[in-house]
């Protein structure tokens, strides 16, 4: 009914439900692609108040996460220093479009624009 795999990442998404979010930001952090995928998935699911560790890790966890993951992070509107390190992010890549690509940076706040425009 299941093969291996299925069975592999079942076990594991198990364990990493039972770590801390500080012993799941460790696996975050580690090398193996499926190890750092499951556990990624299950630190979006986390409460982000209480985390003891420095945002020089916190910085190496939200440079690990994809662009729309960290969009996701920054539309939770909590408010909490992890979820600020995340929108500084946010801010960095928004800058980094609009200094390196500003046609393209300019077509999309138009396209806003008019769908701002539109909706009222």
């Amino acid at each position: 009914m299941f093969d291996k795999f299925t069975k592999l990442t079942l076990k594991m998404r198990t364990y990493y439900m039972k770590l801390e979010t500080n012993e799941l930001i460790e696996k975050i952090l580690d090398e193996n692609i499926l190890i750092r995928t499951i556990a990624k998935e299950e630190f979006l699911k986390r409460d982000y108040n209480n985390l003891d560790v420095s945002d020089e890790i916190l910085n190496k966890v939200i440079d690990k996460l994809s662009i729309e993951e960290i969009w996701y992070l920054a539309s939770t509107k909590q408010d909490n220093h992890f979820i600020e390190l995340v929108i500084e992010k946010l801010n960095a890549i928004f800058l980094y479009y609009e200094k390196n690509y500003p046609n393209h940076y300019l077509l999309k706040v138009n396209e806003q624009n008019k769908m701002f425009r539109l909706l009222k």
